[in-house]
């Protein structure tokens, strides 16, 4: 499954809580993962380690 999307809209889905919210409503309803689960826990594991590092400030001009 090919997944069409830009960076822009993974890095405001991620920043804005949206997949978050995803995961949170699929794990509720107990899905088998998917790939567009996948996808979203993949852009997670590797974006969560980078935000660690940022400060509350660069955080904030993150978040629109």
């Amino acid at each position: 499954m090919i997944i069409e999307t830009s960076n822009e809209d993974i890095l405001a889905d991620y920043f804005t809580g949206r997949y978050i919210a995803y995961i949170d409503y699929v794990s509720s309803v107990d899905e088998p993962i998917s790939d567009k689960k996948r996808f979203i826990l993949d852009v997670m594991n590797k974006l969560d380690p980078f935000v660690d590092t940022f400060t509350s400030e660069q955080l904030a001009m993150l978040v629109y």
